[in-house]
């Protein structure tokens, strides 16, 4: 690493991205949950359950 890179900017645009990233999976997930009646407290495994399901779909062909 170079002298002149700032870790500290570095980290704080780390977890802005990872918020950003993580707010827009969540706005797709959630969603998806309940238009496809998932359970939406199957916990983490949901996002693996959920995305097949949507990719699944072929409304727009």
């Amino acid at each position: 690493m170079r002298r002149d890179n700032d870790v500290i900017d570095g980290a704080r645009k780390t977890v802005l991205f990872d918020t950003i990233a993580a707010l827009t999976a969540a706005l797709v997930i959630i969603p998806s949950v309940f238009a496809f009646g998932l359970d939406p407290a199957s916990g983490p495994p949901l996002l693996f359950i959920t995305l097949p399901s949507v990719f699944k779909v072929n409304a727009f062909w």
